[in-house]
């Protein structure tokens, strides 16, 4: 049975509430204790600054990515700088890198990647993942530099910048981040920083992303399950997500933002707690336009566990027209019954009505000459009309 929760009755002093940052990495390699398993990954091979090689550029995948059978591949010109956006989607069953170079864009994804884990010989379930492992790959002979920064985790910054810088022979610099939920879901982003010059030898030149789980890493304080969001009858957002166990965690923090990068806190909601499944409700009646949400789980220990990042359309209007006389037509799209007021200039409330899906007429007989604005709820600008 799930508990509902209005954000009215919510909206508080949470947003005030900070965090520390993820990471900053921590050097060396992600630790492997006995059990532990790398699961998932991301390679760009073949770092340079000019030439090509033909040689997948890009492999994402099931590890070990050496397998063919485990990866999915793509072709990349390299152009400093690069960024990427690095996607498990356990929903969809994904995982997919977005890079940008320049102008040009090269998405790729694998599918069905339990499946593919399975195929692997990988039993550790991927839901397990708990451990991050950067390794950059640099050969001798060269004076290439890589830099790799702006790194964000869940829309959560990771603070500093990682730099190998080429030595006389081949040899890896590495970086990992311990204990976070990977197997919930993640994206990671950031920027790659080429400079100097690169041998020819694709192997040679590498930036590696390696998700495992490791049953050394400590015990996560909640075990995430379904995240999502959509309109509720009345048109409202609807955030629902399943948590399948707590572990000593103080509350959960509702986090909602327009672009999928700067959140701000909304709500605070109290956990079930316990080793069973929970399923957890909050309408969001003040979002406007295109919403993004993330769940905060806080520890009684105050560290963090972020969800993976939800969003839905905003509903959009799709006219407001005044008639040149009495009537403002309202036509709206996406359900519901919406409020609609007329303003005035003062922000003085004139008239108010209600609208459902469709096109509604509000009579603005007993306005005056001037300009008004009409507002419609859900809707982030208002729209103007002089009444003659």
């Amino acid at each position: 049975m799930d508990t509902k929760f209005t954000l009215s009755a919510l909206l508080l002093a949470c947003s005030l509430t900070t965090f520390a940052q993820v990471g900053p990495l921590t050097s060396g390699e992600a630790p492997r204790m006995e059990g532990s398993k790398d699961i998932l990954g991301t390679q760009y091979r073949a770092l340079r600054l000019s030439g090509t090689h033909n040689s997948k550029e890009v492999h994402v995948g099931i590890q070990p990515l050496g397998e063919s059978v485990n990866r999915v591949e793509a072709d990349l010109t390299y152009v400093s700088p690069v960024t990427f956006s690095l996607q498990y989607d356990p929903a969809a069953n994904t995982l997919r890198s977005i890079t940008n170079i320049g102008s040009t864009t090269t998405t790729v994804t694998r599918s069905n990647v339990s499946q593919a884990a399975t195929a692997a010989g990988i039993t550790t379930p991927l839901a397990a993942m708990n451990y991050l492992e950067v390794e950059i790959r640099l050969g001798g002979n060269n004076t290439g530099n890589v830099t790799l920064s702006n790194l964000e985790l869940n829309g959560q910054a990771i603070s500093g910048s990682y730099v190998a810088t080429a030595p006389n022979q081949t040899t890896s610099r590495f970086w990992h981040l311990s204990d976070f939920d990977f197997g919930s879901g993640f994206t990671l982003t950031g920027t790659i920083t080429l400079s100097g010059s690169f041998g020819n030898n694709p192997d040679n030149n590498s930036l590696a992303f390696t998700f495992g789980a490791s049953p050394e890493q400590g015990s996560l304080p909640v075990k995430w399950g379904n995240v999502q969001v959509s309109k509720n009858a009345a048109g409202k957002n609807l955030l629902q997500w399943t948590t399948l166990e707590e572990v000593n965690t103080e509350h959960f923090i509702v986090q909602r933002s327009t672009n999928g990068k700067n959140f701000t806190a909304i709500a605070h909601v109290a956990p079930k707690g316990g080793s069973q499944a929970a399923d957890y409700t909050l309408e969001d009646a003040s979002a406007a336009g295109d919403a993004y949400y993330r769940i905060i789980e806080v520890s009684v220990e105050g560290k963090p566990s972020y969800s993976r990042i939800v969003s839905i359309k905003g509903a959009a209007v799709a006219a407001v027209v005044y008639d040149g006389r009495n009537t403002v037509r309202v036509q709206t799209a996406g359900g519901g019954t919406r409020q609609v007021q007329v303003l005035d200039m003062n922000g003085r409330l004139m008239l108010k009505a209600s609208v459902t899906e469709g096109t509604a007429a509000v009579n603005v007989s007993s306005l005056t000459r001037g300009v008004y604005l009409v507002r419609v709820e859900g809707e982030a600008t208002a729209t103007r009309f002089v009444k003659q």
